[in-house]
């Protein structure tokens, strides 16, 4: 099926032009293009995924189709984005991690920074925890998905309904390690000259086996 255009009249900080991209009516992305600086080559621009695609359909695929469909060339990802979620850990709890981290009784290698949320009524009660590496090319997070959805008003059900697929009981919180890697490239050519051989599979694949590397050797 075809994707549908619509275009909007206001862009965003950094590109004059915004469009929404729809698939029956569904929107799967936005495409922002024509930078407003001189900076920046004026052929660049940026496809964003729909965060509902990202759990409903194959990502690589469907950014093939886009890349297709509007005639432009791939030239690297700005965001990815790995996830793991659990509600049962072997041997002690995420909060223990946490709680350890908070006390300060685990060594960190190198210079971080990070933030930790908390809830607090009678007592505090923490619900994640945040590391990002010096350069903050990689951003670590281990937090409480189901509370997190709960403070937002239960929004994004189709994160449930991923989880009731996976035999998610519905009942127990469920806690996401999760890794941001932003050390790509920002930009995209609309009709450009020059782009990356590295296919958007490999690298999206090149992110899942870091994100399981890290998870194995820590």
């Amino acid at each position: 099926d075809e994707f549908i255009i619509e275009y909007e009249d206001i862009g965003t900080r950094i590109f004059e032009n915004r469009a929404i991209i729809y698939k029956d009516t569904l929107k799967v992305a936005t495409l922002v293009y024509k930078p407003k600086s001189s900076i920046i080559q004026e052929n660049l621009g940026q496809i964003q995924i729909a965060n509902i695609m990202l759990y409903t359909t194959n990502i690589v695929e469907l950014a093939n189709d886009l890349i297709r469909f509007l005639g432009v060339r791939y030239l690297s990802l700005s965001r990815v984005d790995i996830c793991c979620d659990s509600i049962s850990f072997v041997d002690s709890e995420p909060t223990d991690f946490i709680n350890m981290f908070v006390r300060n009784e685990i060594i960190r290698l190198s210079r971080q920074g990070g933030y930790i949320p908390f809830k607090s009524s009678k007592s505090i009660e923490y619900t994640g925890v945040s590391w990002v590496s010096k350069k903050g090319a990689n951003n670590w997070k281990l937090y409480n998905k189901s509370q997190e959805m709960r403070d937002n008003n239960n929004h994004k059900q189709y994160i449930r309904e991923m989880w009731k697929f996976h035999n998610w009981d519905g009942i127990n919180d469920v806690w996401r390690i999760e890794l941001s890697l932003t050390c790509f490239s920002k930009q995209l050519f609309i009709d450009g000259e020059k782009y990356l051989t590295t296919s958007l599979e490999s690298v999206v694949n090149g992110a899942v086996r870091l994100f399981i590397h890290n998870l194995t050797n820590t």
